[in-house]
C-alpha cells in the first residue's frame, strides 16, 4: 500500500475524512464548507475529485502528487487555529484524536500567504464566539487577558480595543447573547486588534490546554550532516569542502523531493543549543536514513543530537552446508 510521509494511504484518508467531518459538524460557516465541497467535487476532465485521486493513488509518488494537487493542505493549514480549539476542548470526545492523527504527516504545516481573506474572517469570528462562551468571566481570567494583550502588541489603541472587546464578549456570552451578536462585536475591530483579541482570549484555554499531551513524531524533522572542520571553525561555510558535502547530501535526497519528504537544505545547525555545524536538511526519517547510508563515514544528527546510523545490508543466510 502506498504511504505519504510514512503514513499508510488508508490511515491518511481516514485522518482527512475524520477531520472534514469534525469541521462540518462544527461548521465555521459557508467559506469553510465551500473548501470542503471542493475537495469532494468531481473534475469533469479527470473524472475524479481531489479525495478520489488520493484514494486512487497506486504508489508513493502518485499519492504525493495527489496530495499536492488537492486543497487539503490549504484548508487544514488555514484552519490550524480551529483544530487547536477542537484539540483543547476535545470536541465531541474526539477532537484530540483527530488532531493527533493530522500532525504526523504535517497536515497543518503548509506555507500560507499573509493575506487576510474571507475564510480567515469567518474562522476568526467563529473562534472568538466559541472562546467567549468557554472563558469564565472572573478576575483571574481578566488579569490573564490583560497580560497577554499587552505582550502581543505595542499598539496601545489596538491593545485597549482588543481588551475592551474581549471583556464585553465574555459578559455577553454568559448573559445569553447568540453567536451572531458575538461575531458582530468581534468583527467591528480592525485586523490587528482582531489578532490581539483572538490570541489573547484563546490563550486562556491554550496556555493550560493539551499541548503537553499531544506527543507525536513530526513527519519532517531537521537533520545535520556534521562537518567537523566547520564546527571547529577551521573552515568557513564558503569552503569547497562544504559544497562537496552538500552536493552528496542533495544527491542522496534527490529521490525524495517528488515524494514531499524534503523541504529545505542549507548550512547551519540542527539544534541551536548544540555546537555541531554542517549541512542541514528538513526531511522524513527515511530520507535522512538515505543520507546516512550515502555518507557512512560522516555523522548525521537529528535535532535532539541522536545519530542516524547508516542502513546496512543484511548478511545472507548460512545455507547450512559447505561446498
Amino acid at each position: 500500500m502506498p504511504s505519504y510521509r510514512g503514513i499508510p494511504q488508508a490511515d491518511l484518508l481516514r485522518s482527512i475524512n475524520d477531520a472534514l467531518s469534525l469541521l462540518e459538524t462544527h461548521s465555521t460557516g459557508p467559506e469553510c464548507q465551500k473548501r470542503i465541497d471542493a475537495l469532494r467535487a468531481v473534475d469533469p476532465a479527470t473524472g475524479q475529485s481531489d479525495l478520489g485521486a488520493i484514494a486512487a493513488a497506486t504508489d508513493d509518488a502518485s499519492l504525493a502528487q495527489a496530495m499536492r494537487g488537492s486543497g487539503v493542505f490549504w484548508l487544514f493549514s488555514r484552519a490550524h487555529d480551529v483544530f487547536a480549539f477542537h484539540a483543547a476542548n476535545d470536541t465531541d470526545g474526539k477532537g484530540q484524536d483527530v488532531v493527533k492523527r493530522l500532525l504526523p504527516w504535517g497536515a497543518m504545516d503548509a506555507a500560507m500567504t499573509a493575506e487576510y481573506n474571507k475564510f480567515d474572517e469567518e474562522t476568526d469570528g467563529w473562534l472568538a464566539a466559541r472562546y467567549a462562551h468557554a472563558v469564565e468571566p472572573n478576575e483571574e481570567n481578566l488579569e490573564k487577558i490583560a497580560m497577554v494583550t499587552q505582550a502581543l502588541s505595542q499598539d496601545r489603541m489596538a491593545v485597549m480595543s482588543a481588551f475592551d472587546t474581549i471583556t464585553k464578549m465574555v459578559e455577553m456570552a454568559h448573559s445569553g447573547a447568540d453567536d451572531d451578536k458575538l461575531r458582530e462585536k468581534f468583527l467591528a475591530l480592525g485586523p490587528h486588534a482582531r489578532y490581539v483579541a483572538l490570541k489573547s482570549i484563546s490563550a486562556i484555554m491554550l496556555l493550560d490546554g493539551v499541548e503537553s499531551d499531544m506527543d507525536f513524531t513530526p513527519a519532517i524533522r531537521r537533520y545535520c550532516v556534521v562537518i567537523d572542520d566547520l564546527t571547529d571553525k577551521k573552515i568557513k561555510w564558503t569552503h569547497p569542502a562544504v559544497d562537496a558535502v552538500r552536493s552528496m547530501v542533495e544527491d542522496a535526497l534527490g529521490p525524495f523531493y517528488d515524494l514531499d519528504e524534503v523541504t529545505t537544505t542549507g548550512i547551519g545547525k540542527a539544534n541551536m543549543d548544540r555546537p555541531e555545524m554542517g549541512i542541514i536538511f528538513d526531511a522524513t526519517a527515511r530520507a535522512a536514513q538515505a543520507v546516512a547510508t550515502a555518507l557512512p563515514n560522516m555523522k548525521v544528527l537529528d535535532g535532539d543530537g541522536n545519530v542516524m546510523p547508516p542502513r546496512t545490508r543484511p548478511k545472507p543466510k548460512d545455507p547450512g552446508f559447505r561446498l
